[in-house]
């Protein structure tokens, strides 16, 4: 029986584990918008990948300097060491800082580790993979964080160095397209080249409603596909999907669904909305009304959006907050159903 995946590997229309079978010793670069349900992929993968498959997954998403990048790298494999009954300290010269690294506290790092120690947890996963006669998969979620921090594109250039050499490892870099991950990927990057692929994470509509079927309360005769497949493919999100198809399921129609999930939600955005600045709303409005050329005057005057640094401030602020998502051509909303509420209180 084949397990239910909301996601795919959008050129491929493949799950991650069957990318990596039918690409060994490949690397690959996923990257999918904020909202989009990364993270939530990667652990649904990790729980349904197939036996032959090893892992190792790390979470990137709280480094806030470059020696936290190689502390959450260390701890990562040290847990899976542990997890494999690998004595990791064989893996490491013998003069490695072990017990120093394992003491408490993140300060320590920045002056523990010499660039042949940073060395050595790069390649980690090599001799992982050689003592267990096993290739490993790596993969790096939230690589945008550390990709932003200053000095990150010559200690990427280090890391894709000794990446590279490796035979016994692929590597999943994955992220949200920001200007920092796109400026590291693009021609003269830390990492042009570095992947054989580059993937874009999508919900797919389709599959939702494969699952529908799976479900009690799935009616043929009344739950059409194609009036659900438009309205699945309409969603941003896997969480939409998700929200929407339960609803479905319930009995309600997909147009009565989507009301009464945005009704739901009111309290929740008119707080949003009295938590945003004045100058903040008024870019979600003009976004909302389909302003596609914030920076023009024009624009500018019409919303009050004031200068071209104030507008570059409030796109990260609502970036950071989770309400957009700038990472592509056009603006997108990333909270669920917002953008229904958008339109039906401000048509």
């Amino acid at each position: 029986m084949q397990t239910f995946n909301p996601w795919c590997v959008h050129s491929l229309q493949w799950g991650l584990s069957e990318w990596i079978d039918t690409h060994p010793a490949q690397h690959c670069l996923l990257l999918a918008p904020a909202g989009m349900g990364k993270t939530g992929y990667m652990v649904w993968s990790a729980a349904a990948k197939p036996p032959h498959q090893h892992w190792i997954v790390m979470d990137c998403s709280e480094v806030k300097s470059l020696p936290e990048f190689y502390m959450v790298w260390f701890e990562a494999l040290q847990r899976e060491c542990d997890r494999m009954l690998i004595d990791y300290s064989s893996l490491l010269e013998p003069h490695f800082p072990v017990p120093q690294l394992l003491r408490p506290g993140r300060q320590h790092w920045p002056r523990l580790l010499s660039t042949t120690e940073k060395l050595q947890l790069l390649n980690w996963p090599q001799r992982m993979a050689k003592k267990r006669k096993q290739n490993i998969t790596v993969i790096l979620d939230s690589m945008e964080v550390p990709l932003n921090l200053s000095g990150s594109a010559a200690e990427m250039r280090q890391c894709r160095a000794v990446w590279q050499s490796q035979s016994k490892v692929q590597y999943v870099i994955a992220g949200r397209p920001t200007a920092a991950m796109l400026k590291t990927i693009a021609e003269g990057g830390a990492l042009d080249g570095f992947a054989n692929s580059l993937e874009y994470l999508v919900p797919v509509a389709s599959d939702w409603y494969t699952w529908m079927q799976s479900q009690a309360g799935f009616n043929p005769k009344t739950h059409r596909k194609e009036e659900l497949l438009a309205v699945l493919e309409a969603c941003h999100s896997p969480a939409e999907c998700r929200q929407l198809a339960e609803a479905v399921l319930r009995g309600c129609t997909p147009a009565d669904a989507i009301q009464m999930l945005t009704e739901r939600l009111n309290p929740v955005f008119r707080e949003l909305a009295k938590s945003c600045t004045r100058y903040q709303w008024e870019l979600i409005l003009a976004i909302h009304y389909g302003e596609s050329r914030l920076s023009t005057k024009k624009v500018a005057k019409s919303y009050e959006l004031g200068t071209q640094g104030n507008l570059r401030r409030m796109k990260a602020a609502l970036e950071t907050r989770g309400i957009l998502d700038f990472s592509g051509t056009q603006p997108r909303f990333v909270l669920p159903f917002f953008r229904q509420w958008l339109t039906q209180t401000y048509p």
